[in-house]
């Protein structure tokens, strides 16, 4: 059996973009008849496709692929949902398991510290309806994107503020005993009727949660005639759930502020109805879903950018700090690309649009920090995990407690009441929160900075490295080259070189092609694009125009395409002491010249390794496909010691593998598809979103959205930051747990006590994690050049 390949882009309808669904999609293609091999490259989004064309066509293979992908997307459905009336880890808990059993449902998250819900479900079986029904049922809701009012929260707000006025009546008013203790046994009505409501529809569902814990302990002290103190608990439980969710608001309300960036609508240009042929200036007002790639749209002064576009005509200074974290306005002209979201300054500017609304940078930006706090750090599994284990352990712990007051001698009431706030007191909500809400508010604070961190596994993991790697060119340096000197070897002419590197190069993008072409244009050679071109890459490409062979690249490139390169090893090193890349030029075997390249280096890359040295991230490492010299040469001035030139992707692999060998879990920057293997490899990769490669994007576990290098010492101090916020809540968490059990079981903590120290250990929790959301990663600037810099 002979096979064909086949690469198609991945052209699925709308919502098949999980990974499960890309799952499903490598299936249910293998079921296909004459398919042997299915399988989607993720970061090139391809899916790659082998089969028997004896046994069925091209054109029926790629009709398969696209009927497979809207039977997805038609059965399988994605839906985001912002909750209200979270009150503590619990409910999201349970929220996630109520949800989760419902038939149909195939996976449901749900993140407490940004009350956000994402579910997958299966049509026909589950819908929007019946999943809304059953968080309504479980005591909450849904709203829709933008609305910002709480109810749940409002109604928890009035029926604590009615509880506590209740109780200061009950205490202050000179009241017969019947009357008081009707007063306080209406405050915990009014107080609690949510909770109790929430906590009974948890246990339907077989789940233990906080809400019921604290009812269990109103109603007892309500049995055992101590009304006031039930009443107390409800109110300080309700007062402290609130005082968490104000906590809690600028967390969840960090994205809004991204989206707040973008305009509902855009001014597009039409052309006159009366004279179809003339250029588009008619202005039309539209919403920004009706904008399409190739639609004009014009940015008046100060007009914030509606989606992706390209400048046509006039110049501005545009801000786009919002999105890279890169200080200071930056001068835009015709053919400069503007990201969705940005400041446009003073001037006036017409631009067509390069990607529409859902598809430009911000709206990924928003969905990619939206997956990552979705995703869960294995330290908050673990609480999550201990937290639902350790609820029933309490109840069960707390009911031995009364039974043993039974048989106890003296007070028993006494015994039932420390079982009571056992109850409370043991409940783990600051431990099952220590870890989310820190998370959440670094990836919001990292998104803030321009860095987007695709989950708090990341960022863990990040805090634990202690060696970093990067790319070269288009990392460490800007990637724009320039030709300083195009030498022609013995026997040919200068002119010749310039037309083989002229067209061999006109057939690629690389930085390298693109500024040699350039460079021919330059010099009157007219741009002649080659009929075939293979590349490799990091190491150069064939071209074949006319019959003849080109090729252009590293000394080791063409050597194994059999030119000759022993015999002109003086031409190469001459060539190469300026410290830039150099590029052998040649045509049917034999090398007519060499090009010297010079790259600029970034103007923060410096002060960005002084900085990661500070951090005690050493060695810090340069892995690059070019020469020693001149690799050895831009290490210098960035203050890199430990070089590794003439890699290939494979080779940069291997580098990874070795540092992480000798020094554990290694970080890699990169910004190419050269870079990617080297990035999967490493524990933690980072890529330059802004000047990366799309391959490099979607392999890197973060994205730096601008090109200010000094971001990645900033979001590893914040990584630090996190891992010590979390250890920090940890301690607190279970120091306070550990004493109020202690004080409860010796009969010294109150119920209301024992209320006021839960939640307010909880709050504690709550407002040290939040301590991330401001964090703006800024570090003490790097030593002068020369300067000794000692590992911390």
């Amino acid at each position: 059996m002979h096979t064909r390949h086949l690469d198609i882009g991945l052209l699925f309808a709308e919502g098949v973009d999980c990974e499960r669904c890309l799952e499903r999609v490598e299936q249910s293609l293998l079921g296909v008849r004459g398919i042997v091999e299915a399988s989607v490259d993720r970061p090139r989004a391809q899916l790659r496709l082998v089969f028997d064309p004896d046994v069925t066509g091209m054109d029926a293979v790629e009709r398969s692929a696209r009927d497979v992908g809207v039977e997805l997307a038609r059965r399988f459905r994605h839906d985001a949902l912002t909750l209200t009336g979270l009150d503590c880890m619990d409910c999201a808990t349970k929220l996630e398991d109520g949800v989760g059993q419902l038939d149909g449902v195939v996976w449901c998250s749900v993140s407490f510290a940004t009350s956000q819900m994402r579910v997958e479900y299966e049509t026909g079986r589950a819908g929007p309806e019946q999943i809304l029904g059953r968080i309504r049922e479980l005591g909450y809701d849904a709203i829709t994107e933008g609305e910002s009012a709480d109810t749940v929260q409002s109604h928890r707000l009035a029926s604590t503020v009615a509880s506590g006025a209740l109780l200061a009546a009950a205490a202050v008013l000179p009241l017969p005993p019947g009357a008081a203790n009707a007063l306080c046994g209406a405050a915990i009505v009014a107080g609690g009727w949510l909770f109790f409501r929430n906590g009974l529809a948890g246990l339907r569902l077989k789940a233990i949660d906080t809400n019921l814990l604290m009812g269990l302990a109103a109603l007892g002290a309500a049995a055992l005639g101590h009304l006031h103190e039930g009443g107390m608990v409800v109110f300080l439980y309700g007062l402290g759930n609130i005082l968490e969710g104000l906590a809690l608001q600028k967390n969840r309300h960090a994205l809004r502020e991204l989206i707040g960036l973008v305009p509902h609508e855009a001014l597009r240009l039409q052309r006159d109805p009366a004279r179809l042929d003339s250029e588009p200036t008619f202005e039309v007002r539209v919403d920004l879903h009706e904008l399409a790639p190739g639609d004009v749209v014009r940015l008046r002064p100060w007009d914030r950018v509606p989606v992706d576009l390209r400048i046509l005509r006039g110049q501005s200074h545009v801000d786009q700090s919002s999105l890279t974290g890169e200080s200071g306005s930056i001068p835009k002209g015709p053919g400069d690309e503007l990201l969705s979201g940005s400041l446009n300054g003073e001037g006036m500017l017409e631009a067509e649009v390069v990607r529409p609304h859902g598809r430009d940078t911000l709206s990924q930006v928003l969905e990619m920090v939206r997956v990552a706090q979705s995703r869960k750090a294995p330290s908050q599994t673990f609480s999550e995990r201990f937290g639902r284990i350790y609820s029933p352990v309490v109840l069960a712990a707390a009911a031995l407690l009364t039974i043993a007051g039974l048989f106890a001698a003296g007070n028993r009431a006494a015994w039932f009441l420390r079982a009571l706030t056992l109850l409370v007191v043991a409940c783990p909500c600051a431990l099952v929160i220590a870890t989310p809400v820190a998370i959440a508010s670094a990836l919001a604070g990292a998104a803030r900075m321009g860095v987007i961190v695709k989950g708090g596994v990341h960022l863990e993991v990040l805090g634990q490295c202690r060696a970093i790697a990067f790319d070269k060119t288009g990392t460490l340096t800007t990637g724009q080259f320039s030709v300083t000197e195009l030498a022609s070897l013995p026997g040919h002419e200068p002119r010749e070189v310039l037309v083989a590197a002229g067209l061999a190069a006109a057939g690629s993008d690389h930085p390298v092609a693109r500024a040699l072409a350039e460079y021919a244009r330059d010099h009157g050679v007219p741009a002649t694009a080659p009929q075939q071109v293979s590349a490799v890459a990091g190491a150069g490409l064939e071209a074949q125009h006319e019959g003849r062979s080109y090729a252009l690249g590293r000394a080791s490139f063409l050597a194994e395409r059999g030119y000759s390169i022993e015999e002109f090893k003086d031409e190469f090193t001459r060539i190469s002491k300026g410290g830039g890349a150099v590029v052998g030029i040649g045509c049917e075997g034999r090398l007519l010249g060499l090009a010297a390249m010079s790259d600029r280096l970034r103007e923060q890359a410096f002060e960005a390794v002084t900085q990661l040295r500070r951090l005690a991230l050493n060695p810090v490492v340069m892995l690059t496909g070019d020469l020693e010299l001149a690799a050895r040469s831009m290490a210098e001035k960035v203050g890199i010691r430990d070089v590794r030139a003439g890699l290939l992707p494979a080779g940069k692999l291997r580098a990874i593998e070795e540092l992480t060998g000798q020094h554990g879990p290694v970080a890699m920057v990169g910004d190419g598809v050269n870079d990617a293997p080297a990035m999967a490899q490493a524990a933690v990769g980072i890529a330059l979103g802004a000047a990366g490669n799309a391959v490099a994007t979607e392999t890197a576990d973060i994205v730096v959205m601008g090109t200010d290098l000094r971001s990645i010492p900033r979001v590893v101090e914040l990584a630090r930051r996190t891992a010590r916020v979390i250890r920090q809540n940890m301690a607190l968490s279970v120091g306070a747990v550990l004493a109020m059990i202690g004080l409860s079981l010796a009969g010294s903590l109150s119920l209301s006590g024992a209320v006021l120290f839960h939640e307010g250990s909880a709050l504690a929790v709550i407002v040290n994690g939040l301590r991330l959301l401001a964090a703006d990663g800024s570090l003490d600037r790097g030593p002068a050049p020369g300067e000794k810099v000692h590992r911390a």
